[in-house]
């Protein structure tokens, strides 16, 4: 289990995307939008609080240690390598949503085989 938050930007607003990651099946348990502090972190673990999770894998951030029993509680940066890779692909994602320009190639080929 994989605990962590990835920053959303905007023009007019910021906020942090917290959620719970699975490394085993790829998938999101929970998740929460809000500031980067205690409670938001309380709120996700509120979130989790029905699912049996074995351990918690997180960096050193101190709202972690405040919140996440620590017998269950491992920090590492190693040990975050998957949602790392998922924090980066997410962010990579919604820079192409976000682009002004579309991109096309003007090949016959590409295009017919849609």
């Amino acid at each position: 289990m994989l605990n962590t938050e990835n920053k959303v930007k905007s023009d007019y607003r910021s906020g942090w995307l917290w959620y719970a990651y699975d490394p085993d099946s790829c998938k999101i348990l929970a998740f929460h939008i809000g500031k980067r502090n205690d409670s938001a972190c309380k709120t996700l673990m509120k979130k989790l609080s029905h699912l049996q999770i074995d351990s918690y894998r997180t960096d050193d951030w101190k709202s972690y240690k405040k919140n996440i029993p620590p017998q269950k509680h491992i920090i590492a940066k190693a040990k975050t390598t998957h949602i790392e890779r998922h924090n980066r692909d997410f962010r990579t994602h919604l820079k192409r949503l976000c682009r002004e320009t579309v991109c096309f190639s003007k090949k016959d080929v590409c295009t017919m085989e849609l």
